[in-house]
């Protein structure tokens, strides 16, 4: 009978951990989500004018490369931060998986893919890592919220926040 409490007490601690980690990767996610919308927005409105610009350049016989160029400038560096925005939505969901499943982070592989107590291969490109133990890098804790992040990061997975350069 004790272990049947004392099973069904380990399965109530897991299933409030697993709620916790959803609801904290729900937040940040909508958070990010909410982010990315404004820039693609921006980006659409920079594509329009960009469409423009070209259009009366084709239509006039000049155009103002200087000025196009700045525009498609400005839909790179949009395009960085949104794909900068979509790393940090996988992170948040591997952090996710990690503390439904109470691993650890350890390291990162050299394609960036976290790796997890335990592992002895990365899950997303094969590479065996006890065998390579290059590809795993140390990790750190964030200054601002105190989430464990990969060494190399230039910004917080979790709070988004750049990274010290120690």
């Amino acid at each position: 009978m004790a272990d049947l409490i004392h099973r069904m007490a380990d399965s109530v601690q897991h299933g409030v951990a697993t709620i916790q980690a959803k609801s904290r990767t729900a937040a940040e996610s909508s958070k990010i989500n909410s982010q990315k919308g404004v820039l693609q927005t921006e980006r659409a409105r920079h594509l329009q004018e960009l469409g423009a610009m070209v259009y009366m350049g084709i239509v006039q016989g000049s155009s103002d490369e200087a000025a196009i160029r700045e525009k498609c400038s400005l839909v790179q560096a949009i395009d960085g931060q949104v794909k900068k925005l979509d790393e940090q939505l996988a992170s948040l969901k591997e952090e996710e998986q990690a503390a439904i499943n109470g691993r650890r982070v350890v390291g990162t592989c050299t394609c960036g893919t976290l790796l997890y107590e335990g592992e002895r291969f990365c899950g997303a490109c094969g590479k065996p890592v006890a065998a390579t133990p290059a590809t795993v890098s140390a990790t750190k804790t964030c200054s601002a919220c105190g989430a464990e992040i990969p060494a190399n990061a230039a910004f917080c997975s979790k709070c988004g926040r750049k990274t010290a350069d120690d």
